[in-house]
């Protein structure tokens, strides 16, 4: 466990692409092997020794302090809110994280967390934000009431990453679980489809809460009365439930649907985790509206209930959508598109497109036909090309989930010199699978982009594609940006028509910007002139998060700053942010010595806008 500089736990690293983490539970007490006894002689040497020597050995034992007893003594437990899955050694955030921060406005930030964000990478930075153990302080005082710990397990949740969720849940005892946390715990356990497990805690939540008070248990055993057959149990249950006069036309209207009972949707209903579990068990498919807003555990459910025999283009789009979220692995989409019965569609690189969910599992399908990797390339960069070129705010399938899509198969494309022309394919679905944890994909991009590097003084072919690579290469690694290799990116831009190259100069350039390197004026200069007027952001930034992180970045309130940052990077409804709120959130990154976490964001934003 991770706890305070006072009192160090450790707990490994959980990787976040790790499917089963380590886990420790708070308040295990410290074991000490007994050492053996100093009054226990060795056994006596055969080696002859002189007169001397004997005495001072005899000499040496009679002067020695006699051996201190050894005492074991358990440990108190770290506080529950400083406990965590990840420190800044393993990919997480420092200890000093919450230095100076106020416990109730660390908690208030982490519950204000959007649930979902402008990419893979700023959803990873969340996840590691949330599972870092550190903990909130002002003026020295390290006290904590677990109210922290349980804003982190629930702003996990949120974000659909329910295995994160269970395993910082784990490492806190049962008894000391917070009413709340127990419940989000069983809610994980239904949403992931561990019913059993649910049931079991449900089972021993009703036996422990005072009274029976507590009517979250008695739904759950609803559903698990149902699962289970026993009607008669679950139809008293649910009377019992309406004489006490709970108010909660969503779960009625599931309990309603496992008795056999069809109804419509109540209006403005709220459904909750137990509420998807209990339509998943009624296989009755989620509200339309709901689907389409997008949160991270109703595409969960949604895609669940759209179950594995179904291969209709409805439940594509729905997994394409669940992929994009970072709540479903793209394994199951890559399955779902090669399980699409196809008859007539298009056997050519040249004629494939990607309109529909049917067409994109067309393209997927003859990628995987093809015995001949130069063949196959051909299909995957026609493919990552047409979702580049397509209109970002048109498009059902972005860049970054095609990239993910056939990830899989350019991991197995060993770099070679007859390849060089598909390094620009090669990196930039490498860069979408690194932002969604494939852990050989960094040093595999790397040997794509060192490849074509070395090929492009002798290959005017290669040293097109190298010049092409040049934003990726510049915002992974940042540093001084040669005006020559930044005119011979531009030079490549020449074939597009001059509002959209304009544009492309204008992103890569304030993005190089806002990460601190060295744009020269010069580079600026010839953008100055012409050109549109700055759009009105579709979605405009909050102010109060806006000026709040900017108050934090300038007293190095790294919690603070952080939480705002995503605040900023967050979508709202279905829409994405705005170039100015994620300018802004860089900017506090790259300020607080967070560079890394900014340019995978950057470097991902430049992916799907078609560099």
């Amino acid at each position: 466990m991770i706890a305070s500089n006072r009192q160090r736990w450790l707990v490994p690293a959980l990787l976040l692409s790790c499917a089963s983490p380590v886990l420790a539970q708070v308040g295990a007490p410290l074991q000490l092997m007994p050492a053996p006894s100093a009054a226990a002689p060795s056994a006596p040497t055969t080696t002859p020794s002189s007169p001397s020597t004997l005495m001072d050995d005899g000499l040496s034992q009679a002067l020695a302090p006699p051996a201190a007893p050894i005492t074991a003594i358990p440990l108190d437990a770290p506080p529950a809110d400083s406990v965590g899955l990840v420190d800044q050694y393993s990919g997480g955030f420092p200890e000093s994280l919450w230095e100076n921060t106020e416990p109730e406005v660390a908690r208030a930030l982490a519950l204000q967390l959007p649930h979902r964000y402008v990419n893979f990478a700023a959803r990873r930075i969340a996840q590691r934000f949330l599972l870092s153990g550190a903990q909130p302080s002002k003026d020295g005082d390290e006290g904590a009431t677990g109210a922290f710990l349980e804003a982190r397990v629930t702003a996990l949740a949120g974000i659909g990453d329910w295995t994160n969720a269970l395993a910082l849940s784990e490492l806190v005892p049962a008894e000391r679980r917070t009413p709340t946390m127990a419940h989000t715990r069983v809610d994980g356990l239904l949403i992931t489809a561990k019913v059993d497990a649910a049931c079991s805690e449900a089972q021993r939540g009703l036996t422990l809460s005072e009274s029976g008070d507590d009517s979250y248990w008695q739904k759950v055993e609803v559903l698990c009365d149902a699962i289970e057959g026993k009607t008669a149990a679950a139809g008293l249950a649910i009377g019992l439930l309406r004489e006490q006069g709970v108010v909660d036309p969503a779960f009625f209207w599931a309990a309603d649907l496992l008795q056999g009972n069809a109804g419509p949707v109540p209006k403005d209903a709220k459904l909750s985790a137990l509420t998807f579990a209990m339509l998943r068990q009624a296989a009755t498919p989620l509200p339309a509206d709901l689907v389409a807003a997008g949160d991270p555990s109703t595409l969960i459910v949604a895609a669940q209930i759209a179950g594995a025999g179904t291969n209709d283009e409805a439940r594509l789009a729905l997994l394409e959508r669940a992929v994009a979220s970072g709540v479903v692995p793209p394994e199951v989409l890559r399955n779902a598109y090669a399980e699409l019965s196809l008859k007539g569609e298009a056997t050519d690189a040249e004629k494939i497109a990607l309109d529909t969910p049917r067409q994109r599992a067309a393209t997927y399908q003859l990628a995987v036909a093809q015995s001949i990797p130069t063949a196959r390339a051909e299909v995957i960069a026609r493919a990552l090309d047409l979702a580049r070129d397509s209109d970002p705010t048109q498009t059902q399938i972005t860049p970054a989930t095609i990239g993910l899509v056939f990830s899989e198969m350019v991991l197995q494309m060993p770099p070679s010199a007859d390849l060089a022309w598909f390094a620009g394919t090669a990196v930039r679905v490498l860069i979408a699978a690194d932002h969604a944890g494939v852990v050989t994909a960094p040093s595999r991009l790397k040997t794509w982009l060192d490849l074509v590097q070395g090929m492009s003084a002798t290959s005017e072919e290669s040293a097109i594609v190298n010049s092409r690579l040049f934003p990726y290469r510049q915002l992974l690694a940042g540093g001084p940006i040669s005006s020559d290799v930044l005119q011979a990116w531009a030079a490549t831009l020449k074939d597009m028509p001059p509002a959209q190259a304009r544009a492309q100069q204008e992103f890569l350039l304030g993005q190089l910007t806002t990460l601190g390197d060295p744009v020269s004026l010069d580079a600026w200069q010839g953008l100055l002139d012409g050109g549109e007027p700055l759009p009105a952001p579709t979605v405009a930034p909050p102010l109060a998060a806006w000026h709040a992180l900017t108050a934090a970045t300038v007293q190095r309130r790294l919690g603070e700053a952080v939480a705002l940052a995503l605040q900023l990077l967050g979508r709202v409804g279905i829409n994405p942010p705005s170039d100015l709120a994620v300018g802004r959130a860089l900017e506090s990154l790259a300020t607080l010595q967070r560079g890394a976490d900014a340019r995978a964001i950057s470097v991902e934003l430049a992916l799907d806008r078609g560099l």
